[in-house]
């Protein structure tokens, strides 16, 4: 696109300019019209004073128009939308002009942030030219960018009223506009005029011959100077040679913290002892100009010399609180101290030494020779038109002097190379020009300082040899700054991590380096040592850069460190901090990813060191190892820093080594690029936890036997002696951080294996003494690095062969390792007993891999105690007794306390035992498929292809085997794998296999690893036991006389679900005249299974039962008693303990109730099913009481009438809500509800009665659940607000929180507001009722209601402590007191119940002591919480069988749709048990055309695709059509309607909301969701889809086999009739579209057939990767054809497809040289993991007929060979993603767009 500027267009202006700068514009011209500009480039020659200004002029020109090209590239075209008003994202709202509009347009997809275009888009543009398309004169518009509002997704323009009023445009309106990017060109013109006002050339071109030096001045020594400081302040407050002769600039170079601001300011002060001088300090940045008031001249000024007070002229429009409170008593401020100001005349008069920066001095505007001095500090960093901006002020005596550091950062400029950069400022410049002289005035006018005062010596000497000089110590650390007791100076940290795209797909996020940053920040603030003076946040600074940026700042203050700094390296200069962490992102995978940026970390040393020389004190690295030492020129430096971190014991995992680290580079430098993404690129496990990860020594292992000895920790009786190896003593023992949980980044190879290989370094790059060339950037030619070491050591710089001369050893100062602690029980108990108030005994609970709680024993009222991090959590494993130590003063943000394992006391198991996978490049290290386990290491599967398998033999471990596995089938495969000993200080335990298990990808397969998982075993049945417990029962009936509460005349009936055969509870219903009794029959299991008896040992240790779907629960008493005198089977007299409710027939009441042991015989089982048949054919279903309760269907009724009326006493308002649950269907739940009630009302009652006995109230088990906090809802409220007066459930928990309802259309689910109006008809209220107050069943609620129970805290066990603080409520259930008593069968602590309640009663029972309940609730709460997991994991499997045989629709609402995050997440509020959690969907996996963007006025995203869809029949285009489209699975519902329905409902006004649905209950229109249009040039379908929290989505779900373990996932997403979207073909294109098994590659080949064999996976892996990133595919929905490459050279465009859409079916077969496919989707056809797609058995007709998809360009799967290559089949099939046709997708629907497979052209 042409390029707009005045010279071809007229532009119509809108920034306003004052007089001065529209005179600059009119002066310098734009570089297109600037007659004085030299196209041809630079003239050639040194500069003289007679071209210096020419010159000047021709580089800003050149400087300008790269800037303008590089802008011009983001040229937009496309359209925008305009609003009056707009948000910030600091939440602010901006407000157009009158007359003016924003425009929003969209970012290019394309743009990245670490981009040159990028990084001039947030610095350099700040207006755009702008003109309708089509344009309808030669206008354009130009405009403002409103930076305070721009995103990573979006820019906002302010159009300016004239442009509005000249092309109409009106706000919420749409328009095509052209949008081109401007480089402010003022920052040139500006330049330009400095370049001019520059009084003399002489001044920055010095006739040195003809200058004199100046006469020393006789100044004080310095407070804390040296020799070289003292001759500079001599020099520049030096008098003038008297002879008129000129004083050439005073260059002083210095590397980091030597002083040179300290000498600047020193001087400043002598120079002010002189009568009329005047002293001008300008610098680069306004941090370094604030220490000059805030470090020298305030400590002066206020200990009495007024007379140096110093002015410090800031940038007007600049905000004050940026300023800090010293720095601004010296600013000028207006009246208000609201805002800074230009000083006064008078001013500027008065004060002696003004500071400022050089772009800010020239508002000045004082004559030439005001000032005496001017001294330019950060020169080195300043263009030097920059540094010619305050000399304007500068006449033949002005005394110049500029200070810098050439090897910091430099200016970024875009016409030279960056390497050049510091050719560009004037100190560089001069400084050359110098040494090119001899004349002893050149010599003397340059002083080079090399003691340094800011850096403890550890971190100068490092700095000093790798950036300044290749030998030696040229700079001296002179200041004495003291390290951290503990810690060396520098610091490196491997973590590998797996660096994902941000959403922006533009900047990348590592949150394995977040963790690891942020957990070391912590422990530097934690352990703050004395000699660094007082501890504050602000003294510690965190760089990265990109996004991760904002991700660590977000991550620090949720820890409690905001106060942190954290920014990117260009935040630095001129600071300095006691504590410097560096973040750096990218693992070699990342940098190999395409469009991956190349980081300044990798590839610029100066940026390097301009981080590095920050840090005072400590200076921590955080990054992958290989990847730092492998990718760009700064390889060999951080090779020689992770060395130095490696000698010095700085480096964690603390067992990483050189030669690892060596050996990762070598071997990623073996493998091409394409097979790096996938292979090798490190040699150790990379940590992505705080801490890394143990490297493994070479697989050199010698056969020892292993004992338990002192300090290592036997955790099997059985393992006495084994056969194992000491590679776990080297392998395994590193640092315990952190033993890794998720799989390393692909790259990562054992150190072993490597070595067993025999692995030889042969390239040049391998060499130790190739450590100091950085391809000609940093080299001893350097002539101010060659002057430095003259300057501290006086010798040349040479580099000899070896590359580095010997440096000074250093004296080996190793700090105490930090490893797994696990002291000896006796010490342990020693500790307890002396100091309880800092240890506690505990048990230990791991919530996630590297948190966890640990709850007292002693105290149970303290609370848990939280532990954080890997280290702390020791080597403990859940359920273990541990000893914990209290961390002082260290709460958690909920104010729980912190601390930290020092040792087990007990272990819960005795057999510890997981079932694991093989880690994908470490067969010796087994992956718990329990994200919260340890990694645990078995030394002896060096050869993954031969496992053996221990088995237990008379008591003793024995190998019994040796399992042979293919290489597909190790990582396929699940290994059962026994835990027999964990030394301390080791990462790993050692383990041993016990059982080679297949994949979990049947039901069959799936329950038996689970049931290894768990730990599950079937009671044992002891008959001697069983016989006892049948024989008391019996003896017990017999005499129930007067013992017993006599029921069996009782009308009697249980209610279960289908087939069930444990039947625990029953109801029964009496008639007592104005009063009705129901009883609530639990059966007595307390009374026949003795405390400590055999039954109830082994019911203690399994805890609850377990239950799976369609199969009989793993119980934990035999099922002999279960099934039978423990069930209350009907028409069988059985022992209970019963509740008895007297209820009031006319009101309701419940008037009285008491317990007692009964006798009971049922009448009828029942099923849920029947039960509710039964209560819906009664009048009233369940509402009105029967008049005559004579039969068993008359009590059910009856019973369900009194739950109602309990429940609403109970909920209030609430009582119509029910979470949904799969068990039961909507609107048919009175049954389950029932039930549900009265188990509410037995446990309530039950803890009520024993807190108020006195012989249990101190001892009963309750569970309890806290109120959330007020903050929590207050938050809610915020952002649900509007939502609550439509919930009567959110109404009821969010009391007066609510805002005023959404006037516009609710959209309910269109099915289940159909089966409300059918309801309703029918007169079915309690279904109506059902469906409209379920929240979560609506799409607008579901979101509220989600979070409502986030908000919630979890529900615990505790003991009753009657009299101390009691948390004995549980607010979901809205009661005082609450426990569990109802299900003895399946939950001991309901057994144990059940004898404190006998025991109150007087009927036996047993009493606990305090101590036993406090172990009981804990153990328990572990079990328990085993027993659900188990059951929801279970679900997940069934479900995840019946899809791999079927996948199945539903309808999901997407939920945390967030403008900035990375993917959205999709609920199934029906499924809570089989799909428990939201699933996320990265945006990344939608593959679309940009980046989702907010949307404007109203909450949501836009998401955009474009694709290229075809019709091969002339007659029929191709799905979607153009235009809107409908959503067909919402119904809108007017707000008013809802709102009045409601009041009904809660009024139980049945009939009138009946009659109101019929009324008023039609919809209106559905809204439209999705936009399809066709693109201009006809070749593209753009679909446009608007997301939002509540939308209903249809997806298809099927199974994947995830860490061996079959789940259901998410295989499509249906946005719109013909346009699917495959999301796991984009997440796992590999295992989608190959089914290749990668192997090792190898040093040498024996033919080529093994060179393919081992290649060809990884090449087909590149390929497929390749063509699904690229999203270049083309839809072809045809019901059989064939696909080829349309290669007509008489076209108009070869491959081309016609611009209409459609292709004539004879077109396509007569254009096919060179691939033939024939594509039969309904016939047998392949699904994504090469199984027979279920419905692909089932021919469709042609209207049914699924799309498919050809993908174009991409890298071939070959490497480079076309199709019918040699060795190559036609096609690539052997090669390429073979052809797969889509899923079956349900009834009546099925793949679209994205549902193929890619074929590669």
């Amino acid at each position: 696109m042409e390029r707009w500027h005045t010279g071809n267009r007229h532009v119509v202006p809108a920034v306003e300019r004052t007089a001065e700068q529209t005179a600059l514009m009119a002066k310098y011209k734009d570089p297109a019209l600037a007659l004085e500009f030299n196209r041809s480039g630079l003239a050639s020659g040194p500069i003289s004073p007679t071209n210096y200004r020419q010159r000047m002029h021709q580089f800003l020109y050149e400087e300008e128009m790269a800037q303008q090209q590089l802008v011009a590239k983001l040229t937009l075209r496309g359209q925008v939308f305009l609003k009056t008003a707009l948000q910030t994202p600091a939440l602010n709202m901006l407000f157009a002009p009158p007359g003016a509009l924003y425009a929003e347009v969209p970012v290019p997809p394309s743009l990245m942030p670490d981009t040159d275009q990028g990084f001039l888009l947030g610095r350099a543009v700040s207006t755009a030219l702008v003109a309708p398309v089509p344009a309808p004169n030669n206008a354009v518009f130009e405009v403002r960018l409103e930076k305070r509002a721009s995103s990573e997704q979006a820019l906002w323009l302010l159009l300016p009223a004239r442009c509005c009023l000249a092309l109409g445009l009106q706000p919420e309106a749409r328009l095509v506009l052209e949008v081109q990017f401007q480089i402010d060109p003022m920052s040139f013109r500006l330049w330009h005029q400095a370049v001019d006002t520059l009084p003399e050339e002489q001044l920055v071109v010095p006739d040195l011959p003809a200058c004199a030096l100046p006469r020393p001045w006789s100044v004080p020594p310095l407070r804390r100077g040296n020799r070289k400081q003292e001759l500079a302040v001599a020099l520049i407050a030096g008098w003038g040679p008297g002879d008129g002769r000129r004083v050439p600039p005073l260059l002083i170079y210095g590397p980091f913290g030597t002083g040179k601001t300290y000498t600047l300011a020193m001087a400043s002060l002598e120079v002010i002892r002189r009568p009329q001088a005047k002293v001008l300090i300008c610098t680069h940045t306004n941090s370094a100009a604030d220490i000059y008031i805030r470090e020298y001249f305030h400590s002066h000024v206020s200990g009495g010399h007024p007379e140096a007070t110093p002015l410090r002229v800031m940038y007007t429009d600049r905000p004050p609180s940026q300023t800090d409170p010293v720095t601004l008593q010296y600013c000028c401020l207006t009246n208000d101290h609201r805002a800074f100001r230009p000083p006064t005349w008078a001013e500027l008069a008065r004060h002696r030494v003004v500071v400022t920066t050089t772009s800010q001095a020239r508002e000045l505007r004082v004559p030439v020779g005001f000032f005496s001095h001017i001294l330019l500090d950060e020169a080195a960093q300043m263009l030097e038109c920059e540094a010619l901006t305050p000399l304007a002020y500068a006449s033949h005596s002005t005394r110049l002097v500029l200070a810098g550091d050439h090897m910091q950062v430099t200016p970024r400029l875009f016409s030279v190379a960056r390497a050049r950069a510091a050719e560009h400022t004037l100190l560089h410049r001069l400084f050359l020009y110098y040494q090119q002289e001899s004349h002893e005035v050149a010599r003397q006018s340059r002083l080079v300082f090399h003691e340094n005062y800011r850096c403890t010596e550890a971190i100068v000497s490092f700095v000093s040899r790798h950036f300044y000089v290749a030998k030696g110590n040229p700079i001296h650390a002179r200041g004495k700054v003291p390290p951290h007791p503990r810690h060396y100076p520098l610091m490196f940290c491997h973590v590998a991590g797996s660096p994902d795209r941000d959403i922006s797909m533009t900047s990348w996020l590592n949150l394995a380096e977040i963790a690891q940053a942020v957990e070391k920040v912590r422990e530097v603030y934690n352990t703050w040592p004395s000699c660094w003076g007082g501890r504050e946040q602000r003294h510690i600074c965190v760089v990265s850069h990109g996004a991760q940026v904002s991700a660590l700042r977000q991550e620090l203050r949720r820890r409690d460190l905001g106060q942190v700094s954290v920014g990117s390296f260009e935040i630095l200069p001129g600071r300095q901090f006691r504590v410097v962490v560096l973040s750096t992102v990218h693992t070699c995978q990342s940098l190999l990813s395409p469009g991956a940026p190349a980081p300044e970390f990798f590839t610029d040393a100066r940026v390097l060191n301009t981080i590095l020389t920050r840090a005072q004190s400590q200076l921590v690295v955080v990054g992958d190892a290989v990847a730092l030492c492998s990718f760009g020129a700064c390889g060999k430096l951080w090779e020689s820093f992770i060395r130095e971190c490696v000698e010095r014991h700085s480096v964690c995992p603390e067992g990483l080594s050189m030669e690892q680290v060596e050996q990762g580079v070598a071997q990623r430098r073996r493998w091409p690029p394409q097979g790096t993404r996938a292979g090798a690129a490190g040699n150790w496990e990379a940590a992505p936890e705080p801490v890394g990860d143990p490297a493994e020594e070479p697989a050199t292992v010698v056969t020892a036997t292993v004992k338990a000895e002192p300090g290592n920790e036997a955790l099997s009786p059985a393992s006495g002696e084994i056969t194992a190896t000491t590679a776990q003593t080297e392998a395994a023992a590193a640092p315990a951080g952190d033993a890794v949980k998720e799989d390393t980044a692909p790259g990562a190879c054992t150190a072993g294996a490597a070595a067993a290989a025999g692995v030889e370094s042969t390239e040049p790059e391998d060499a130790e003494a190739d450590f100091w060339p950085w391809d000609g950037e940093l080299n001893a030619d350097d002539a101010i690095l060659r002057e430095l070491l003259d300057e501290s050591q006086k010798v040349m710089v040479t580099v000899g062969e070896d590359g580095l001369l010997d440096t000074v050893a250093r004296p080996e100062s190793p700090r105490q390792a930090r490893l797994y602690e696990n002291l000896p029980p006796a010490a342990l108990r020693k500790l307890l007993r002396a100091e309880p108030e800092w240890y506690r005994h505990c048990t230990f609970v791991q919530e996630t891999f590297e948190r966890a709680s640990a709850i007292p024993l002693d105290d149970a009222s303290s609370g848990p105690i939280q532990v954080r991090g890997r280290l702390d959590c020791g080597m403990a494993f859940t359920g273990d007794e541990v000893l914990v130590q209290l961390l002082s003063g260290d709460r958690a943000p909920e104010g729980r306390l912190r601390g930290r394992v020092l040792g087990v006391l007990k272990r819960r198991r005795h057999e510890l035992a997981f079932v694991c996978r093989m880690d994908r490049w470490d067969p010796r290290i087994m992956v718990p498929i329990n994200g919260s386990v340890t990694k645990i290491f078995v030394a002896e599967l060096k050869d993954p292809s031969q496992v053996p398998v221990y088995g237990l033999r008379k008591g003793r471990l024995q190998r019994v085997g040796l399992e042979r596995l293919t290489a597909e089938a190790r990582h396929s495969r699940l290994f059962w794998v026994h835990i027999v000993l964990w030394r301390q200080g080791f990462y790993y335990p050692l383990g041993i296999v016990r059982e080679v298990l297949p994949e979990a990808s049947t039901w069959e397969q799936g329950l038996r690893i689970l049931g290894l998982e768990y730990s599950l075993r079937v009671p044992p049945s002891d008959l001697a036991a069983v016989t006892k417990a049948l024989q008391k029962y019996q003896t017990e009936l017999g005499r129930v006389a007067g013992r017993r509460e006599d029921c069996r005349a009782f009308l009697t009936f249980t209610v279960d679900p289908q087939g069930a055969c444990n039947l625990d509870d029953a109801l029964s219903v009496r008639d007592l005249g104005p009063q009705c009794e129901v009883a609530v029959h639990i059966t007595d299991v307390a009374s026949f299974v003795p405390r400590d008896g055999v039954l109830d040992v082994e019911a203690r240790r399994q805890g609850a039962a377990f239950y799976a779907p369609g199969r009989e629960p793993v119980p934990m008493l035999p099922a002999s008693l279960c099934q039978d005198i423990l069930s209350l089977l009907p028409g069988r007299d059985r022992l209970a303990i019963s509740l008895f409710l007297t209820m009031e027939k006319a009101s309701g009441q419940l008037k009285s109730l008491h317990f007692a042991p009964s006798v009971v015989r049922s009448d009828r089982q029942l099923s849920y099913e029947e039960a509710e048949q039964v209560i819906r054919q009664h009048p009233g279903a369940g509402r009105e009481l029967p008049a005559c309760l004579d039969s068993v269907d008359a009590c059910v009724v009856a019973a369900c009438y009194f739950s109602r009326l309990l429940r609403r006493h109970r909920l209030q308002s609430d009582c119509f809500y029910e979470q949904p649950d799969e068990d039961s269907t909507l609107g048919f739940r009175a049954a389950h509800i029932m039930v549900k009630e009265y188990m509410i009302q037995f446990n309530r009652l039950v803890a009520e009665f024993l807190v108020g006995s006195e012989r249990t109230r101190t001892v009963t088990p309750l569970r309890w659940q806290p109120a959330p906090h007020s903050q929590q809802l207050k938050a809610l409220c915020e952002k649900h607000g509007e939502w609550v007066p439509l919930s009567l459930h959110l109404g009821h928990h969010l009391r007066g929180g609510g805002g005023s309802a959404p006037d516009t259309q609710l959209h309910l689910l269109a099915s289940l507001w159909k089966q409300v109006q059918f309801a309703a008809r029918t007169q079915d209220y309690a279904q109506m009722v059902d469906l409209v107050t379920t929240d979560d069943m609506h799409p607008f609620l579901a979101p509220a209601s989600r979070d409502l129970r986030k908000a919630l805290e979890r529900s615990a066990f505790g003991r009753c402590t009657w009299g101390h603080q009691q948390q004995g409520g549980h607010y979901s259930l809205q009661v005082k007191w609450y426990t569990w008593a109802t299900s003895p069968i399946r939950r001991y602590l309901d057994v144990v119940l059940q004898r404190q309640i006998l025991l109150a009663l007087g009927h036996g029972g047993s009493a606990y002591s305090a101590r036993d309940i406090d172990g009981l609730c804990q153990g328990f709460s572990l079990q328990h919480a085993l027993a659900q997991s188990y059951q929801r994991r279970a679900h997940s499997l069934h479900l995840a069988v019946q899809l791999k045989a079927q996948p199945l629709d539903k309808l999901g609402f997407a939920v945390d749709v967030e403008a900035g995050s990375r993917c959205f997440r999709l609920q199934f509020p029906s499924n809570r048990e089989t799909l428990p959690d939201p699933w996320s969907v990265p945006y990344s996996s939608l593959q679309l055309a940009e980046h989702p963007h907010a949307l404007a006025g109203r909450p949501g995203l836009q998401l955009l695709w474009r694709r290229r869809v075809y019709s091969v029949q002339g007659s029929s285009p191709p799905l979607p059509l153009p235009g809107t489209v409908l959503d067909p699975h919402t119904w809108a519902v007017e707000t008013a309607l809802w709102k009045q329905l409601l009041a009904l409902v809660e009024l139980q006004l049945w009939p009138e909301a009946a009659a109101l649905i019929q009324e008023k209950g039609e919809a209106s229109p559905r809204r439209g969701l999705v936009q399809v249009q066709r693109s201009r040039c006809g070749h593209f379908l753009e679909v446009a889809r608007e997301l939002g929290s509540g939308d209903t989505l249809q997806v298809q779900l099927g199974a994947s086999l995830q860490h061996g373990f079959l789940v259901p996932s998410p295989q499509l997403w249906t946005v719109a009739p013909g346009f699917s979207l495959c999301l796991e073909h984009v997440e796992r294109p590999g295992d989608c579209f190959l089914g290749h098994v990668y192997r090792a590659p190898r040093d040498r080949y024996r033919d080529v057939d093994e060179y393919a064999c081992v290649w060809e996976p990884f090449c087909a892996l590149e390929s497929a990767t390749g063509a699904v990133a690229e999203n270049d595919s083309v839809t072809l929905p045809a019901p059989e054809c064939f696909l080829g490459c349309v290669t007509d050279a008489a076209g108009a465009a070869a491959g081309r497809l016609p611009p209409g859409g459609r292709l004539p079916r004879g077109e396509l077969c007569r254009h096919q040289p060179q691939l033939l496919l024939p594509l039969h989707p309904a016939r047998g056809a392949a699904g994504s993991h090469g199984q027979p797609s279920p419905r692909a058995q089932q021919p469709r007709p042609w209207p049914e007929c699924r799309p498919w998809h050809l993908h174009l360009g991409g890298p071939r799967a070959d490497g480079g060979l076309g199709p019918g290559a040699p060795g190559r089949p036609a096609g690539g099939s052997q090669t390429g993603a073979p052809l797969h046709p889509p899923h079956g997708h349900g009834e009546g629907s099925g793949r679209g767009a994205e549902a193929g497979h890619p074929v590669h052209r």
